[in-house]
């Protein structure tokens, strides 16, 4: 499975946190899955993180080092599919992990439930 991993999993999944479903955990955690993190989510890590709402004293960097995660560019294209999307979240950052799932036929690693409203698929 290609997975993609919201900014939160990815957290909790970092920081062995018990907020990380056991679903989630066992798919992340499996060798036969590709797993990975979208440029706009490294944006939103970096953003929440210098405002002290994140709880892990290692850089995004050295995270992903760590964890057998491909960084994804944000294309160009993307906005086409983030704009053809319902409205059922203002969200930009998500609209566009949504979009990069679609588009790249990815399963997207989240428990946000704005998120399930669209047609993508997600794991939890």
């Amino acid at each position: 499975m290609k997975l993609l991993i919201d900014t939160h999993a990815l957290v909790w999944w970092g920081s062995a946190d018990p907020r990380l479903s056991g679903p989630a955990l066992a798919a992340l955690s499996a060798p036969d899955n590709d797993l990975y993190f979208s440029a706009v989510a490294a944006w939103e890590f970096q953003w929440i993180q210098a405002r002290g709402r994140i709880d892990l004293a290692a850089p995004l960097d050295e995270l992903l080092e760590l964890l057998p995660i491909t960084s994804l560019d944000l294309a160009f294209d993307l906005h086409r599919y983030s704009a053809s999307l319902p409205p059922h979240h203002g969200d930009p950052i998500d609209r566009i992990m949504i979009a990069q799932a679609l588009r790249d036929d990815m399963i997207l690693v989240t428990r946000d439930g704005n998120i399930r409203k669209y047609n993508v698929r997600t794991l939890w």
